[in-house]
Order: C-alpha cells, then structure tokens, then sequence
C-alpha cells in the first residue's frame, strides 16, 4: 500500500529544514568585554588611550609626622640629604652602592672622622659659632631633640657646600633616635596612684627634652651616682628577690620602653611584696595613659603594638586581693585555739 502524497511532501519538508545547515555569523561574541563598552557613547579604545594621572608620593616615608613643624625640616633635610649625595656621587667621591651610609667595612671609623672634623675646626681661623654648634649636636652623645633654630643652621650651613658623607650619617642617626623616643618641645606628665593591700604607689611618667634616665636598671651606673642611691642601695635592690625586681620592670621590657621615659617612684605603707605589685600596677597605668595620649597626636608602630600588648598583658587591672580580718577571740582570721574539754 503506497503512502499518500501530502505525507510524502510533509517528510520531505521536515528533512530539508533539519539538514539546512545554520547561518554562520562572522560576528563573534568576545569572551572579556571591557567595562568602558557597556557605558554608552563611549568607545572602549578611549580608556586604553587615556594617562592616569599618577598620586604624587611623600617626599619620604620615613619622615611622615602629623606634627607640621616637625614635618617640614624633616623633608628639608631629606631633600638635603638627596641633594648632597648626588653631588658626591658626582664628583666621584662616593660610588653608588659601593658602601653603606655606616662605612661597615670600609676600614673608615667614626672616631678617626670625628677627629679630622674637630681638627678642622681648630684650624680654621674664623670659626664660627654656628660650626661649632653643628659639630655639638652631631655628635652629641646622650640624643635629643634640639630647637628648631639649631636644626636649620645645620640645614641653612649646608647648602653652599657639598656635606660629607659622616655628617648626613650621624644627623639621620640622631633623628632617627629622636624619633624613637618621641622627644618633642613639650612635657607630658602622666601621673597614677595604686593600692595593693596597704602600700599605695604614686608614680609620675615624664618624658622630657634632654634626659633619658631609667640609670638605676644599669648597675655598673648606679655605683657611680650617688643620687641613684636610695639608703645604701641601688633603687631596685631594695625589692630583694629576682621575682619582685621582674614585677616591676615587666611592664618596661612588654613595651620595649627601656631608657624612654623618667619615671619618679613614691611607695609607703605596706610590705615589700605589695609595694612590688602596687609600683608595676602604677607604672602599667601610667604607661598605658602615655601611649594614649600620644596617639591622638602622633604614635608610631611601636607605640601602637606597645599599647595593644599592654592591654592585653592584664597588667593594668588592680589585684583585688586583701588579707583577711582578723576575729575577735581567735589568733588570726581562720586559726582558733585548741579547744579543750575541761
């Protein structure tokens, strides 16, 4: 039996469209559009073409300070320091990185360059105070922060002639340090009480322009002083025992706070184990309001990382701890008499 026609020409028609082959576009979807193509009537070659306008760095980040004062004689002296190299460099005297800014291992030592800058100065005949300044605050040996006058003359002196090399050292040397231990032209004073059973501590924190002490921690200096003599003693013998003399310093060796800070120290009342605890429970608190002052100025890393492990040391937190009463009738607070029968 033969199939109808109209089945046959349906068939035909089914099989014609499914072996067509499809319209092959040259247009091809990529794979990474670019962001300017979906703004429109922007073309994405525009975006390649256009300069980026580069964010000018600070001229150091070695001397970024919020502190206005402290910032622009830093950046002079940076771009001093720029300045002077290049001209060494120049003139052949110093090699690019031939040697560190230390002279370490060049057989060149401090001492002997001190003493050709000190002959100098003698044999010049007009030597002026301003020389004799500068050498004073290069190579002054207890660090601090000087006035702003004798900074510029160092940064004023320097710009007729080429400096040498020993000069920039030793000057970024002293900032370097002075930065450190944050000796600005103030004083803040921090002061703090604490009780620990019967001996209460007050302690005051200065941290002054020209003198680091904390001298009675060292003890080849304490036999030289008397004033770092407290009845025959060295200050910290007086808390005999290596664990008391622990409790108190613990505080300074957490923040690496060592030779930073002056610290005067008034204990009365109680035993030598509570004035133990009651001067580092102070010495913490005042510590800790130091660092929290200086932040809202201008703290460095090291003050941010000393006031974070402060906090977290526990150091700061009163021991609640006291002996207890004694009762009426009874020896002590627990201990009673034996009791007899008859």
């Amino acid at each position: 039996m033969s199939p109808h026609p109209s089945i046959k020409l349906s068939s035909n028609l089914i099989r014609s469209t499914l072996l067509k082959p499809k319209p092959t576009t040259n247009q091809t979807k990529p794979l990474n559009r670019q962001s300017s193509s979906f703004i429109p009537g922007r073309s994405s070659s525009s975006s390649l073409e256009e300069k980026h306008t580069i964010v000018p760095k600070p001229t150091s980040p070695n001397w970024f300070t919020t502190h206005p004062a402290l910032s622009d004689s830093l950046s002079e002296l940076d771009s001093l320091i720029k300045r002077s190299r290049e001209t060494l460099y120049e003139s052949s005297v110093l090699k690019r990185f031939s040697a560190p800014a230390t002279f370490a291992g060049t057989g060149v030592r401090l001492k002997w360059l001190k003493w050709r800058m000190e002959e100098e100065i003698k044999k010049s005949v007009t030597s002026n105070e301003e020389e004799n300044k500068i050498y004073k605050t290069l190579w002054s040996s207890s660090p601090s922060w000087h006035d702003f006058d004798v900074i510029s003359t160092i940064l004023q002196g320097n710009e007729g002639r080429s400096l040498r090399m020993i000069e920039y050292t030793v000057t970024l040397n002293k900032l370097n340090e002075i930065k450190s231990l944050k000796k600005y032209l103030l004083f803040l004073e921090f002061s703090n009480l604490s009780n620990r059973t019967h001996a209460s501590k007050i302690q005051s924190l200065n941290q002054e322009i020209n003198q680091v002490l904390l001298k009675f921690i060292k003890p080849d200096r304490i036999r030289k002083s008397i004033k770092n003599e407290e009845f025959g003693r060295d200050r910290l013998g007086r808390f005999y025992g290596i664990g008391k003399k622990k409790e108190i310093l613990q505080t300074i060796f957490l923040t690496s706070s060592l030779g930073h800070y002056n610290i005067h120290l008034l204990a009365h009342g109680g035993g030598k184990m509570g004035q133990a605890a009651a001067v580092s429970h102070a010495l913490a608190n005042a510590l800790m309001n130091a660092l929290q002052d200086s932040a809202k100025t201008d703290s460095t890393a090291q003050e941010r990382h000393a006031r974070k492990v402060l906090s977290k040391s526990q150091l700061t937190l009163r021991d609640p701890r006291v002996v207890e009463r004694k009762k009426t009738g009874k020896p002590g607070a627990k201990s009673s008499y034996r009791w007899v029968k008859r």
